[in-house]
């Protein structure tokens, strides 16, 4: 496996991963706001796992409070696994106050690939 790292933005010190291996890639956000390098980790990735705290539609206040965390909606996801060409997308890190099915329909609204909301021990192809 190849792994590169990239900074990206939240409140301490924080960096994704891109994995490459065997002709694939998967791609994992950690915590972040949206930012260029998210869209890089994930370019063309066959996997791109992001944090999404909430969707926009549970609200403004939930919205401000993903902002506030720096954390992308589920809605910025689906924005920057479009951006980078990612071909599936798993929503993660959900708040406990978020909708599940409010995420998965607001990031498949943004993202055309495939689009899951994985619970715990999902198994998801890459």
């Amino acid at each position: 496996f190849e792994l590169r790292f990239f900074e990206v933005q939240h409140r301490v010190p924080t960096l994704a991963v891109r994995v490459e291996g065997g002709g694939k890639v998967l791609a994992y956000s950690a915590d972040s706001v949206p930012c260029d390098a998210l869209v890089a980790c994930a370019r063309e990735a066959d996997l791109f796992v992001c944090d999404a705290l909430v969707a926009e539609s549970d609200g403004k206040d939930a919205a401000r409070r993903a902002a506030a965390l720096m954390h992308p909606t589920a809605r910025e996801a689906g924005e920057m696994a479009r951006a980078a060409g990612a071909k599936s997308l798993a929503l993660v890190h959900l708040a406990r106050f978020a909708t599940r099915d409010r995420v998965l329909a607001e990031g498949q609204a943004a993202f055309e690939g495939q689009t899951a909301v994985p619970d715990d021990g999902t198994v998801l192809p890459v």
